[in-house]
């Protein structure tokens, strides 16, 4: 199954190679394909024997089919190229229609399991007969080829879209393994309860990810602060930039536009700054294919400072060889003298404190006033 799924992932990848939008064409109908066979199997089977199991595990692939109509909608959409009242594309189609979707399976799966633990305090019987077992088994195998399919088009793709219905179709494989050893059990042992209690399992189970996909189509499209602490590095590594602060990433389906605000000296003329702003963005360009573009609110900060100090902290820093790297030694306007180090990634708080603690004292004995020291894991910078 496994060499089956990436083969033709291969052969896909391959026809459509340098064209995204025909790959995720392909990728979407696939998925459209089998879950909508799936879908009819399990729905119609769970009927016929009367199992809430099957029947919730039917309803989570009818919004399989739904997710994967959507996905191809908001490929065609997203897709689109900009125009005038979307500057920025129509990306972010797919987050309103995941938020949609979201309260859709919220709904669906609190139903289902309310349901299912209702009939926890009744009678009934399920008929379980060899060929309702092989279905099941047929809908696990049939899903666990659309895991590897999924990744193995990623891997061209590379889209988070992609990638989240991948983790959609595992917890869907684990959700007919639950159906398929609740039938098995009840076959060999008759226990009716076993049914509404996988039933409530997968209830929950979908009411859960609706819950997970409505937060994060929400933060998106609410607009997140930048956690990326790669782009940091990558900001404060160009020579004259200061500081950064307010970095925010405004995401519009694959691609995004980052704003942040940049700290450079004081004095420096309109060209100077717009020298460096424009080196910001051509690294970010280079290193985050998915950055349209890149707005910079330049700050000047004050940095009037003794080039005979930072010499004397530039020596004092070197005598310590546990420290990788430094930078953005500066006098705050209070008279502090503020820097960021940085450590190898496995040094322990404790010596880390004590580090500190000695390169504030050293300091401090050539110069008075308060001394901050930043510390940070090490990175190298490609």
């Amino acid at each position: 199954m496994r060499s089956i799924s990436a083969e033709i992932a291969r052969r896909a990848a391959e026809r459509y190679s340098s064209d995204d939008k025909r790959l995720s064409y392909f990728s979407s109908i696939i998925n459209i394909i089998v879950n909508s066979v799936l879908f009819l199997l399990k729905i119609i089977t769970g009927i016929l024997i009367g199992s809430m199991a099957l029947i919730g595990d039917g309803i989570d692939t009818f919004f399989d089919v739904v997710i994967a109509v959507i996905m191809l909608v908001g490929f065609v959409v997203a897709f689109s190229p900009p125009d005038k009242e979307h500057p920025f594309g129509h990306g972010r189609f797919e987050d309103i229609s995941t938020i949609i979707l979201s309260i859709i399976l919220i709904l669906s799966g609190t139903l289902l399991a309310y349901e299912s633990i209702s009939r926890l305090f009744t009678h009934f019987v399920i008929s379980v007969e060899l060929w309702v077992i092989l279905v099941v088994i047929f809908n696990v195998i049939l899903k666990s080829f659309l895991v590897r399919f999924s990744y193995a088009i990623n891997k061209e793709l590379k889209s988070e879209t992609v990638e989240a219905n991948a983790f959609n179709y595992l917890g869907d494989v684990l959700n007919s393994l639950i159906v398929l050893v609740s039938l098995v059990v009840y076959y060999f042992t008759g226990f009716e309860h076993i049914d509404s209690i996988a039933g409530t399992f997968i209830g929950a189970m979908i009411t859960i990810v609706g819950v997970r996909f409505l937060r994060s189509s929400s933060s998106e499209i609410m607009g997140e602060a930048c956690n990326d602490e790669d782009i940091r590095y990558l900001i404060l590594s160009t020579d004259g930039v200061e500081g950064v602060h307010d970095v925010y990433k405004h995401s519009y389906g694959r691609r995004c536009v980052i704003c942040m605000h940049l700290e450079v000296k004081k004095g420096l003329s309109i060209d100077q700054a717009h020298a460096i702003t424009e080196e910001v963005e051509r690294k970010i360009s280079r290193q985050y294919n998915d950055v349209d573009s890149t707005v910079i609110h330049v700050e000047p900060i004050h940095t009037d400072q003794d080039e005979g100090m930072e010499a004397k902290i530039v020596d004092i820093i070197r005598k310590h060889p546990e420290i990788k790297s430094f930078h953005k030694i500066r006098a705050a306007e209070d008279g502090m003298i503020v820097f960021h180090i940085q450590v190898d990634r496995s040094m322990r708080v404790e010596k880390a404190h004590k580090l500190v603690h000695e390169l504030k004292r050293e300091i401090s004995y050539f110069f008075p006033g308060d001394v901050e020291v930043h510390v940070e894991p090490y990175k190298r910078i490609k």
